[in-house]
């Protein structure tokens, strides 16, 4: 049908190689949907100071990050990759990060204006907490995460929530990891209760079996 996908990729020192924008093209030009992405770097070398400008690194390592990402739904209203005021729809989400550069926040504003503000409900926000065992060398372990919305009352609350367990530990989130298996899961259904996953693994680490809540192993 002629449709096409063409992307942009950012050529910086730092930022070399990563997408910067995203279109769909119909076989005219006409555009139906693009993502436009920004991102900022995170100086190791220098107190994990965070930047976004590549002039303005002092050198050493940098971690570059993704820091929003637009999706715009165009559907053909244009053919100017600028995107003219008025001929799209936006979606905007932020992203944050520990200091060992996991991903710990993702807000998804939903639907916003032009100045980015949300219009409706539709904003969630995914919470992550890891377990960073540096004295292991064990890093990046997701042990807690949480997500919060609107509800029908247009009131923020936690929507859900699950802890993760490693190698056999009974308080989530703690250290230290002697593997990094993860063997346990609970989901909460409500702010107390929850349902428990468990799964254990041969000698090598190989995933072995899976039991869910009701005691079914798979």
């Amino acid at each position: 049908d002629g449709s096409k996908a063409v992307a942009y990729y950012l050529q910086g020192d730092i930022y070399k190689g990563l997408v910067e924008k995203n279109f769909v093209k119909d076989s005219s030009n006409n555009i139906y949907a693009a993502t436009v992405n920004t991102y900022e770097y995170q100086e190791t070398n220098n107190g994990n100071t965070i930047k976004t400008d590549e002039s303005q690194a002092v050198g050493g390592v940098y971690f570059p990050r993704l820091s929003t990402t637009n999706s715009y739904t165009v559907e053909g209203a244009t053919t100017d990759e600028n995107l003219p005021a008025g001929t799209y729809r936006r979606a905007m989400s932020y992203f944050g990060y520990d200091t060992y550069g996991n991903v710990a926040d993702i807000v998804n504003n939903g639907e916003v204006d032009s100045a980015g503000h949300k219009i409706g409900l539709d904003k969630r926000e995914t919470v992550t907490t890891y377990i960073n065992d540096t004295a292991n060398n064990i890093l990046g372990l997701p042990c807690h995460t949480h997500v919060n919305g609107y509800d029908i009352n247009n009131t923020w609350v936690m929507q859900r929530q699950s802890n993760m367990y490693y190698d056999g530990q009974t308080t989530a989130c703690a250290t230290p990891v002697s593997i990094g298996n993860l063997t346990r899961t609970d989901s909460y259904y409500d702010t107390t209760n929850f349902v428990t996953t468990t799964m254990g693994y041969d000698a090598y680490g190989n995933p072995q079996w899976t039991k869910d809540a009701k005691g079914n192993f798979n």
